[in-house]
């Protein structure tokens, strides 16, 4: 084979030929994830974006504002946004005049909780109406907590 030249090298391998090309790829299939993608994210997006204005963030802020006035009726106040969280959610007629134990009950019942049949959260019963009643310091932030938590597990 040395004493072949590159044209006759070159002979022989003449009838060998490369395989084709592979096909290119279908682009349908990235435009469908890429659309599927975007919809998926404005959906998360417009969701947030709802959340931002929901009865639970207007109910935090109204809260925040009672306790930062330190007005001498905040307790008063907290009772009533309180009673106009669960006008808003439940329709029923005797929600509206509930008050006292079957009250706390009630709104143990709709927190998912037992804060307000056990815990600080008493207050709102026949307490509420005495005079000199000062509201825990932790008792905002306990109804934020359980604001928050409604608001998610709707």
């Amino acid at each position: 084979m040395d004493d072949l030249d590159a044209t006759q090298l070159l002979a022989l391998v003449r009838d060998i030929h490369l395989p084709a090309a592979p096909p290119q790829p279908a682009v349908w299939p990235m435009l469908l994830a890429a659309i599927i993608i975007l919809l998926a994210l404005a959906a998360v997006f417009l969701s947030r974006y709802r959340k931002r204005d929901s009865w639970a963030s207007q109910a935090k802020k109204e809260l925040t504002l009672i306790e930062q006035s330190g007005h001498s009726q905040a307790l008063e106040q907290t009772a009533s946004l309180l009673k106009r969280i669960a006008l808003t959610h439940d329709n029923r007629r005797e929600v509206k005049h509930l008050s006292g134990k079957p009250w706390l009950n009630y709104l143990d019942l709709f927190f998912n909780t037992q804060y307000f049949t056990e815990g600080e959260g008493k207050l709102f019963g026949h307490a509420l109406y005495q005079q000199n009643i000062r509201a825990p310091e932790n008792i905002y932030r306990d109804l934020r907590k359980l604001i928050r938590r409604r608001d998610w597990q709707q």
